[in-house]
């Protein structure tokens, strides 16, 4: 049937066709193209000298990338180093405290780059903790007022609001946790009545640099260990710091003053981003700020230390 096919009218459906009805019936050929048109063309590379090297070529390399899949699959990524100890979080009354808090309640920082779901408690808790930085929460300008150096009334509270933390940590950037640069929110936690005091410019200029500011309580963050100095590192990134600091002065001296009995206190606020952590390693950092009027059994209290682990 290849050549064609037979199409018989109505009229000439029986079994054998007498000359008076050979007009009826029509032929018709196949139409150019569909499996017949592949098949041809199929024969006709067949026939090509360099038929037999392409096809060889093309199923070595279709195996070669099955073997890479199922290797990938089984394999996955490269195995975790083992857990650490890490100690429980503690808060404070007055110190140094660092936030999110982890759901195991310890100090480590554990997440995997663009799944929500494995920073999800960290976003979350950081949005629920900055609610009342909000700009729309202050808008009451017999409560709140922006202070400064030479202006911060006892009977207000200083405005601090999410701008003042930059456009680096934001939610709408989740914190950095998507973009495997988490963002770790401090606060500085001061006894009542008493109002920090900054070491000098000269005292810190190796560990503040241009940040030192004579109203900030300055902070900085290292890693603990050399190893962990050495997988943070110490180099640009472009024009990026691989730790960046929001605001970079530090906390506002003016914040901490005498207060009268009902006027509420908004804590200043830092962001740290951390732009250069390594997958699969587990990086401890430890932090502190910056203040010269504490007694020295106090030192530890103004400092903390924290784990991150990528993978």
């Amino acid at each position: 049937m290849s050549a064609g096919y037979v199409s018989v009218t109505k009229s000439s459906q029986f079994n054998e066709f007498d000359n008076d009805q050979v007009d009826n019936i029509q032929f018709y050929r196949p139409k150019e193209g569909g499996p017949f048109r592949f098949k041809n063309t199929y024969n006709n590379l067949r026939e090509k000298p360099w038929f037999l090297f392409v096809a060889v070529g093309l199923a070595i390399l279709f195996l070669v990338i099955v073997i890479s899949v199922i290797a990938v699959s089984v394999h996955g990524s490269p195995p975790a180093p083992k857990v650490p100890q890490y100690d429980k979080y503690m808060s404070k009354e007055n110190g140094l405290q660092f936030y999110p808090i982890p759901m195991d309640e310890t100090v480590l920082i554990k997440f995997r780059p663009m799944i929500y779901n494995s920073y999800r408690h960290y976003y979350s808790f950081l949005n629920g903790y900055l609610s009342d930085y909000h700009v729309m929460h202050q808008i009451n300008n017999s409560v709140y007022t922006r202070c400064s150096k030479d202006y911060a009334p006892g009977d207000k509270v200083c405005r601090f609001t999410l701008a003042d933390l930059g456009d680096q940590c934001t939610t709408h950037k989740e914190y950095g946790y998507h973009a495997g640069n988490p963002c770790i929110l401090f606060v500085l936690k001061m006894p009542a009545h008493v109002k920090p005091e900054p070491f000098t410019k000269d005292e810190v200029k190796f560990t503040l640099g241009d940040r030192w500011s004579p109203d900030h309580i300055g902070i900085s963050c290292e890693g603990t260990t050399d190893t962990d100095r050495d997988l943070i590192g110490s180099k640009y990134i472009g024009d990026i710091d691989p730790i960046q600091y929001f605001p970079k002065e530090g906390f506002p001296t003016y914040f901490y003053r005498n207060l009268n009995g009902a006027t509420d206190f908004l804590h200043p606020l830092v962001m740290i981003k951390f732009n250069t952590l390594p997958d699969f390693h587990y990086i401890q950092v430890t932090c502190r700020a910056w203040i010269k009027n504490i007694d020295i059994d106090q030192t530890d209290d103004y400092s903390t230390t924290f784990a991150v682990y990528k993978h």
